[in-house]
C-alpha cells in the first residue's frame, strides 16, 4: 500500500491531512511520511525544503489525532440510525448523506454535533 501512495503530494493543510487520514488511516499515513522523509533525504540537498513540508504535515497530523478531530464517518456525532430516525429512507441515501456530512465537517461547513449535523442533513435531503 505504501508503494502505491509514495508518489502522492502531502500538504500540512488541515483539510488535506483529514482527507488523507480518512483514506489511509493514521498508521499508514505516519509510515508514508517517514518513507517520504527518507526518500527526500536521499535526494539532492536542493530538495531539502520538502522536509519542512513533511514536518509541518506531521505537526498537523499530531494535532488532528491528538484532539480527536473528526476525519471518518465513525467520528461523526450521528450515524445511519440517527438519520433514519430523522426520516431518511434506508439504503444508499444514508451512506451518501453520511459522506456529505463528513465532507461538511472536514471543510468546516458544519460542526460535528448531533444537532448541527441533523440540521445540515435536512438541507442535504431537500436538494
Amino acid at each position: 500500500e505504501l508503494v502505491g501512495l509514495h508518489g502522492i503530494t502531502v500538504s500540512p493543510d488541515e483539510k488535506a491531512v483529514k482527507r488523507r487520514l480518512n483514506k489511509t488511516g493514521e498508521k499508514i499515513f505516519r509510515l508514508l511520511l517517514k518513507v517520504k522523509e527518507a526518500d527526500t533525504k536521499a535526494k539532492s540537498p536542493v530538495c531539502f525544503n520538502q522536509l519542512c513540508t513533511l514536518e509541518e504535515t506531521e505537526k498537523t497530523l499530531d494535532r488532528v489525532t491528538g484532539e480527536k478531530e473528526c476525519f471518518t464517518q465513525k467520528d461523526l456525532a450521528v450515524n445511519g440510525f440517527d438519520l433514519m430516525s430523522a426520516g431518511f429512507s434506508e439504503g444508499k441515501g444514508i451512506g451518501d448523506t453520511l459522506r456529505s456530512l463528513l465532507d461538511a465537517v472536514i471543510d468546516g461547513k458544519c460542526e460535528n454535533t448531533r444537532e448541527e449535523l441533523l440540521k445540515y442533513a435536512e438541507k442535504y435531503k431537500k436538494q
